[in-house]
Formats: C-alpha cells, structure tokens, sequence
C-alpha cells in the first residue's frame, strides 16, 4: 500500500503547477505501533523525493483538525491517516474550499464523503481479500469441513473460535471479521464464534484478552486475530498458560 501511496502523490505533484517538497503527514496517534511504523516506511520510501513533515494527533479528532487547517495554506497534497473516519466530512470540504488534493489511507472514509470532491482519494488494501485468505489458513488447519481433523478438540465438527478485533467501526477489522466467518460458512465449515475482543490493534491488549477468556471460557479451538500485532500478544499469552511452546 506505501508504494501506491507514494505514486498517488507523485502523479498529484506532477499536475501542481509548483513543487512542494515538503508533504504533511498526519497519523491518528503514534502510539499505535502499526502506524509509527507506517509512518517510518512512508519516510523511507520518501527519501530524495520528499520532507515528510509528521503530525501525531493522539488519537484526538480536534487536534487532528487543527493540525490539518494549519497546513492548508502552505501545502497542496495533505497525506492523513484520519483519527474518525466517519469525521472527515468537513475536512474535505475545507479541502475543496483551498483547492488541496488530500489523501486518506488506512481509514476510509465514507464513499460519501469522498465522492464530494474530485480531488480526495483513498489509498488501502483490500481486507475482505485479507479475510479470505486467513480462512484458508484455517481450513488447511481444520482439514475437510465434513470431517474436521484432532484440531477439533470436542469433536462436535464446529469450529469454536474466539476473535480479537482490532477496532470497533474501523472497516478493515469490520470486512476481516465478518469476511473469514462467511468464507469459512460458505466453504460448508460449521464455525461457533464463542467472544470477540476489541484489542485496539495492539499487542498488550490481546495479551489480556487471551488470558481472560482462558480463565473463562471453556472449548477454545482456535484464535481469529485481524492484524499480526494482536496474533502476537495471543501467542505470549498461550506460551505464559503453557498451552503452547515458545519457539
């Protein structure tokens, strides 16, 4: 997806009638570990093209905001990682009102927000795709769905799994969980979805949400996470429960 990115902008600063050098970056909060590292590879696909100048919201919209209004003026091509993405209605009105090209990624917009104005463009992989190969992970995992293999530890032929949900709202974790749920129905695999935990995309989080449901549920056969950062912390968690060996 960076690599697209950085073509996008390209193409956009090729149709300004100045160069602009230096480019906006405005990440939703630079706590997250994904988006700190995001960021850093925006800027090392950058160098000797452009000066990413980083703005780090801390997860607030109203600073967010304020940020972007306050580079309006100076820059063409805004590069935002928007911190509501139900919330950028004004934003790209301003936008348009300044007559700057804007650039979303990660969090997309509304097609209705988006469809307001020619020059705002989202950036982002395709998380339904994303979904469906994680089903067919899983199916490779749970053999033939009319006879599920020792994976399923009860025998009852019904996957039960536990999700760990990146963010509530949020569309990738939205299409990834509903999408590996669907792929796996659709392909005839009975699967029962015991709890799901927002882990807000962090490590630390579904650490603990790991280690609860193992102190409370009881059947667990499998973990659904929606990106690598939560996977890990259910990994640290099994090893700590010495249900899994650390390798």
């Amino acid at each position: 997806m960076k690599k697209g990115l950085l073509i996008l902008i390209t193409l956009l600063l090729s149709s300004c009638n100045t160069s602009y050098q230096h480019l906006p970056l405005f990440i939703y909060d630079m706590n997250d570990p994904y988006m700190a590292n995001f960021a850093q590879q925006i800027k090392d696909e950058s160098k000797g093209k452009y000066i990413i100048d980083q703005y780090d919201a801390s997860n607030s919209q109203i600073i967010q905001n304020e940020q972007i209004e306050s580079a309006m003026a100076d820059q063409k091509v805004l590069i935002i990682n928007p911190v509501d993405r139900l919330s950028v209605f004004s934003v790209i009105q301003k936008a348009q009102l300044e007559e700057n090209k804007i650039i979303f990624f990660n969090r997309e917009p509304l097609n209705s927000d988006l469809n307001q104005y020619k020059e705002a463009y989202y950036v982002g992989a395709d998380a339904k795709q994303s979904a469906q190969l994680q089903a067919e992970l899983i199916m490779d995992l749970f053999g033939s769905a009319s006879s599920l293999n020792e994976q399923d530890l009860n025998h009852d032929n019904i996957i039960q799994a536990v999700i760990l949900k990146g963010e509530q709202g949020h569309q990738d974790a939205e299409a990834r969980t509903e999408y590996v749920v669907k792929t796996l129905e659709d392909a005839g695999y009975g699967i029962q979805i015991l709890d799901t935990a927002i882990s807000k995309w962090d490590q630390n989080e579904a650490k603990s949400a790991t280690l609860n449901w193992f102190n409370t549920l009881s059947g667990i056969e499998l973990i659904i996470s929606n990106n690598d950062a939560m996977a890990l912390g259910a990994i640290d968690a099994l090893v700590e429960l010495k249900r899994l060996e650390d390798t």
